[in-house]
């Protein structure tokens, strides 16, 4: 196990001096009312670069996760009205010699790196409401927050371990300090591997004749 966490680490410094890539945002491509529901279809260019497709190769396991929310809009305190979070661990599979896509729903095998990077940064006519359970003249608005891991969370505690001195059974027995997990976290973002999130929010607005009027 060691060993195998040596050459993790090693990838991530290699990696890491190979530098990060062009600046990721959330693009929404559409908002429209499609039979009767609100759907949503976005997508974020560069989310995986080359250095995440290289590490995956090498033995790295990376997630992203999609949160959803439509908002029903107040002068206070919006409430949300509909959310949905999609999550997807990205991984090579040494067996298959492919990439390993996997979500709730489904878990798909690919050799083509174009269709880890879409399934992984493209959302497309995603339901969010029917808009009959939607109030008439209400304000709303919808929020995205993407968030990619470069390195998983299973990764990411069996570095920390092994960087703290601990086994895996050690580190299950014994909960790291605080201070402990920020030197790691301080680590992980000065090597560029740390989460990264990307926030999107629309303008208010009204469901009116079976479509979708934005207030400015």
């Amino acid at each position: 196990m060691r060993y195998y966490i040596f050459i993790i680490f090693f990838i991530l410094l290699l990696l890491a001096s190979s530098g990060q890539g062009a600046e990721r945002k959330i693009v929404v491509d559409s908002l429209v009312v499609c039979n009767n529901q609100l759907c949503l279809s976005y997508h974020i260019d560069g989310l995986l670069n080359n250095n995440t497709i290289q590490g995956l190769e090498r033995g790295l396991t990376s997630e992203v996760l999609h949160h959803i929310r439509l908002w029903k809009s107040k002068k206070l305190f919006s409430s949300i009205s509909a959310e949905a979070l999609i999550s997807i661990k990205i991984l090579y599979d040494n067996w298959e010699d492919k990439f390993r896509l996997v979500t709730d729903t489904e878990n798909r095998l690919t050799t083509q790196v174009e269709t880890v990077r879409q399934f992984c940064s493209e959302v497309r006519n995603y339901v969010l409401a029917d808009i009959g359970e939607m109030e008439a003249e209400s304000k709303y608005y919808i929020s995205v927050e993407t968030t990619f891991k470069p390195v998983s969370a299973e990764t990411y505690e069996d570095l920390n371990s092994w960087l703290s001195g601990k086994s895996g059974a050690d580190s299950k027995e014994k909960p790291k300090t605080g201070g402990q997990n920020k030197v790691f976290s301080v680590l992980m973002n000065v090597m560029g591997f740390g989460d990264k999130v990307l926030s999107y929010k629309s303008v208010d607005f009204i469901i009116e004749n079976n479509s979708i009027r934005y207030l400015n």
